[in-house]
Formats: structure tokens, sequence, C-alpha cells
């Protein structure tokens, strides 16, 4: 259990700090059901799944159906109960909201729908009346105790609880993981030619365990300093404001890497981990968790008594989310000197791996999980002066990395001479400017084909040998559009379907009516690709598919 919890240590500080300052929504922080609106954060009931995993080992506290025997199981969940206490204070106007049961319990029905006002049985707080979530929401005033980082807050307000907590919440768990990639060491590296990664694991393994400063926690976005290790900054009283100050002034911005994992709660009859791995991983498994490729793990709670579980036979086909955060494996065993995708994403590619293990620890076979789904994010972090937490931006899924995967692309296919000169078929996801000045330069361009002919070639109209053909790769697009999570036909045609468009263009930028092409053919295909370990490239693996029902009614959609 203790070398568990300390494999997973950093995970677990890592995923809570981004638990707390990234997620706002109430299913997005309080479930690990999928669909939660994009969170690239585990949730806090993921979390919570994950201590019992790591304490569980096989006893008690690694089955949902025994847990509460284990002593330990209480305290496990008065703690859960302090994050959701740290999360009110940084997100004050949010609370529980309506939403399914998800199967009901012994006193709710699987259809009901669960709000702020719900019974919380078996809780009385009365004769005939039971505790509900709004009715302890306030829990110094309606339970009578507090958590050691509420303390002399009382009757503050929202804002200043919000400031003093934060400040708190950055020097319990943010240290390591706004560490991980020390600049000040890149801009040794790139005054001395030494790799950086030597820096940034002294800085790791240096880090505090419980707290660090603010500015140090946000070190990461820091101007390059003169030494690769320089002392963190002395951590603050315990609640004291802390407003981040930005080396040079000005905003900073990195991506957060993360590999994040779907699968079937039930489907292994139990509770199981899914481990993931950066480098080699060794080939007994009870050496996996202390392995130094070892990253962290998703870890999944689930009934071993199905039989003895009505609600677990119902939802027996439910998936759950969670998140390994990547970047401090990155910063510290790859060399690498930078969070882009340009180097980030052939690393991964080359080094990324997993397992699963059950409880007991015994090794699966990845085939006996055919619902495992990993695939890695990319979360553009901003941290504006002033601000306590980083602002998230759109995720980026790189489907690419770790799986099979389509590869959208629009095939045109047109005569090369029908406008007696050079022009272009240009290809947009999204809204298209009315002004063709603006069209290349659209954020919702994706790319064209062009055919390149002298205007003194004659009239080859009808010529069947004229026709040219030309690919246009949509995948970079698809995968940069908020509301997308995969490749997967069922997300993305009707996408497609919706915002796929095109516009001509003669050589001298001005607009060409498609009715002036009528030789004009795009038509979407789906190529299956997968990526095959020690392989530099991706390889087709399967037939291409032609959709033409994405473009097909539209002119110069593809009918065939």
């Amino acid at each position: 259990m203790i070398s568990d919890l300390q494999s997973d240590a950093r995970s677990i500080r890592t995923n809570t700090y981004n638990l707390l300052t990234r997620v706002s929504t109430w299913p997005a922080f309080s479930n690990h059901t999928p669909g939660d609106g994009g969170s690239s954060s585990s949730s806090l009931e993921a979390i919570h799944d994950g201590i019992h995993g790591d304490v569980g080992a096989g006893g008690h506290m690694g089955d949902p159906f025994v847990a509460a025997f284990d002593p330990i199981f209480f305290l496990h969940h008065c703690n859960v109960d302090r994050i959701l206490a740290l999360w009110e204070a940084l997100h004050p106007t949010t609370w529980v909201t309506s939403g399914p049961a998800n199967g009901g319990t012994f006193t709710m029905a699987g259809n009901a729908t669960e709000t702020a006002t719900t019974d919380l049985t078996p809780f009385w707080n009365g004769a005939t009346t039971f505790w509900n979530s709004n009715a302890c929401r306030d829990f110094e005033k309606s339970l009578n105790y507090t958590y050691p980082e509420f303390a002399g807050l009382s009757g503050q307000d929202a804002n200043t609880v919000r400031a003093k907590i934060g400040a708190i919440v950055n020097q319990l768990y943010g240290a390591s993981s706004r560490q991980t990639f020390a600049f000040a060491a890149a801009g040794a590296q790139g005054a001395t030619g030494q790799s950086v990664a030597p820096a940034v694991e002294k800085i790791l393994n240096a880090a505090p365990r419980t707290a660090a400063a603010p500015p140090a926690a946000m070190r990461l976005f820091a101007t390059p300093a003169a030494s690769p290790a320089a002392t963190p900054a002395a951590a603050p009283a315990a609640g004291s404001q802390v407003h981040v100050q930005i080396a040079g002034g000005g905003d900073r911005q990195y991506n957060d890497w993360s590999a994040r994992i779907h699968a079937k709660k039930f489907e292994l009859s139990g509770s199981y981990s899914v481990l993931i791995f950066l480098g080699p991983v060794p080939t007994d498994p009870k050496e996996w968790r202390a392995s130094p490729s070892y990253v962290g793990a998703h870890h999944v709670f689930a009934n071993s008594r199905m039989e003895d579980c009505e609600n677990c036979r119902r939802n027996s086909t439910e998936n759950v989310e969670g998140f390994v955060s990547l970047n401090e494996a990155i910063a510290a065993h790859s060399g690498l000197n930078s969070f882009d995708p340009a180097v980030v994403e052939p690393y991964l590619k080359k080094e990324l791996s997993w397992r699963v293990q059950k409880a007991d620890r015994s090794a699966v076979d990845l085939s006996q999980l055919p619902s495992l789904q990993v695939v890695v994010v990319a979360l553009p972090l901003h941290l504006h002066e002033g601000e306590i937490f980083p602002k998230t931006g759109t995720p980026v899924h790189h489907h690419g990395i770790t799986e099979e995967y389509r590869e959208w692309t629009a095939r045109i296919r047109v005569n090369e001479y029908e406008l007696g000169g050079s022009f272009s078929i240009l290809i947009f996801l999204g809204e298209i400017p009315d002004d063709p000045a603006e069209w290349r330069s659209s954020p919702n361009y994706v790319g064209a084909h062009s055919a390149f002919v002298s205007v003194e070639s004659g009239d080859r109209r009808n010529d069947p040998n004229a026709i040219t053909e030309g690919f246009v790769s949509l995948n970079s697009a698809i995968a940069s559009k908020p509301g997308l999570n995969s490749y997967d036909p069922k997300e993305v045609v009707p996408y497609l379907q919706r915002n796929l468009g095109w516009r001509i263009q003669k050589a001298d930028r001005s607009p060409v009516d498609v009715s002036e092409v009528p030789s004009l053919q795009i038509v979407v295909i789906a190529t299956p690709m997968r990526m095959r370990e020690g392989e530099p490239f991706p390889e087709q693996c399967g037939d291409p598919k032609h959709h033409h029902e994405v473009t097909s009614g539209k002119p110069g959609g593809c009918y065939e």
C-alpha cells in the first residue's frame, strides 16, 4: 500500500490540483462519466477511486462491496469532503446541478433526477427528514466543523476566501506540477548545449512534498533565468493572498499533456487500474509501479460481486473516464526543451504505452478489456498577469499517438483547364468570410488544391485526360475544433455535413462561382491508419471509405 501511494503521489497531487483549478461545472467535478463538457482533468470520483485502488491492493478498500469495513475508508471520505470544500471556495457560484441518478440507489429509482434538494439517505437531520446538499453546503454553520485551510476565514466575503484558498491550493498541490519544465534550465541548455533533463529531474526531486510558493508553482511560465538551479521562493504564510508576477511582464502559455482513459467500469468484474508508462515497461507486473518509466494510473473502482448488485447489473455497460498527467514525466525523462506538439508528439509515439492490472496486482491482457481507449490530449494553458491559476484553452486530441484512427481528407477532382488559367479550390471547416481577400487568413481555412495551367493551353474542357486530383487533409482542423472527441465517423460525419464548405479562386485571388466549374467533384474519404510500435510512420490498415453523404447535394459535391 505505502509503495503504491508513493509511486502515485505526484500523479495524485497533480490530478487534485488540476481538478481544483480547471474544472468549473458540477458534472465534470463530481463524477467520472464521459461527456461532461470536455474537461481534461480527472473528476473527484476518479481521484477517490484511485485511493481505493492504491490502498486496497486486493484487500477490503479495493472492492465497493466491502470497502466500508476498513476503518481507513472513513478517513479517506473525510478528505473527499475536504476537497469538495476547497473546490466550492474556489467556485463559490457553482453547486450541485440537476442530473440523472445513474442507476439509482436503495432509496432512489434508477430513472430519477438528482438535485441539490434530493434526500441524502440514510443521513437523518431530524425525526422525519434527511440532509440534502443545500442543507450542508455551509458546513461550518450546519455541521459545526471546519478544515485547517479555512481557519480564520469565517465571515469573510467570497472573493477573499477564494483568493486565500487559492494561495493554499497552490502551496499544497501546485508545486511539482508547475515546476516540471524549468525554463531557467532550458535557457542554460540553449547557452551551453547541455540537456535540460538532469536539471529538471533535480528540481523535481528537490520539490517539497507538501508545500511550495505559488510563484514557484508558476515557474513554468517564467522568463529563463541565469541559473538552472534557482531555488524556489519560500512559501508565504498560510492564507496570505498571492498574485503571480510573471517575469518580464505579459502572459505566458504552454501545452499541458495528459492521457485520457475511457473504459467500461464492469468489464473485468471487479476493480482494476490502467497504468501509463513513458519508456521501457518491466516484464514482471510486480515491478510496474516501482519502475522509473511509470507515470501514473487511472483506477476503476468496481464491485466484484455483480450478481449481488442490481445497480451494477443495470449499469453493466457504463463507461468511466480519467486522466493521467504527462508533463512532469516528459520534462524529467524526455530530454526535450519544449511542450510544443512538434517535439512532444513524436516522443510520445515512441515512448507511451500502458498496462492493465486487477486490484490484486495481477496482469490483465489488453484483449480482455476491449472497451479501453487511450488518447493523448494537449490542453493550452495561459497564465495572465496577476491571476492565481492558469486559464485553459480548447483541448486538442492527438489520436494518432495512441490508436488506430481515421485519416479524414477531402478529395478534389476537377478539369484543370476549366477556367482557362490557374485556380485553387479552398476548403473550410466553419463559417467562410464574405470577402475573398480574407479567405486564406480565416481561422476556418483548412487548405487548398490548385490547378496550375497556362492561359495559352487551349480549350481542353472536354478532355477526360485533363482531370486533376488532389487531397486536403482535415484531421488537424477537426482536432482543433471544440466538441469533437474522436475521429469516429459517428462524430465526424455529422460535423462535416454541417461545417465543410469550399470556394474557388483564380490565381489573382478573384472569386469564381462554383457553377462555372461543372467538372468539380469533392468527396470526403476516411482511411483507417495505425501506428506500430517501433515504426517511424503510421500505416494504412484498411480500405478507404468514401462518405458521399457529407458533400452530396452541395454544388461541387460528389454524388457517386
